[in-house]
């Protein structure tokens, strides 16, 4: 079943998706699964979520993104840009 696994980074202050980037698909989740070893926070028919995800998980999980995903480097900016924990990281699948 084809899936799309990306980055959601929220400002709960503002409660607004401050930045939102595609990781990849099928085998990027299997690398995420890998990683972070714990289920999602939300689960409902087509989506799945986990929340509290850090910039060095993404960092590990974006070694297996797909050539439009986005890749170690591009996450370091990211995390620059939007450190954690003052922004929410969370990692979503839809499917």
């Amino acid at each position: 079943m084809p899936t799309d696994l990306d980055l959601l980074i929220v400002d709960p202050d503002n409660a607004a998706v401050v930045c939102s980037r595609s990781l990849g698909g099928n085998l990027t989740l299997e690398r995420a699964r890998q990683v972070l070893g714990r289920e999602p926070a939300t689960r409902m028919p087509g989506l799945e979520a986990w929340s509290g995800v850090s910039p060095d998980e993404l960092r590990q999980i974006s070694s297996a993104s797909y050539a439009h995903g986005a890749d170690p480097a591009e996450i370091d900016v990211i995390a620059q840009r939007f450190p954690s924990p003052r922004y929410l990281w969370i990692l979503v699948r839809d499917f």
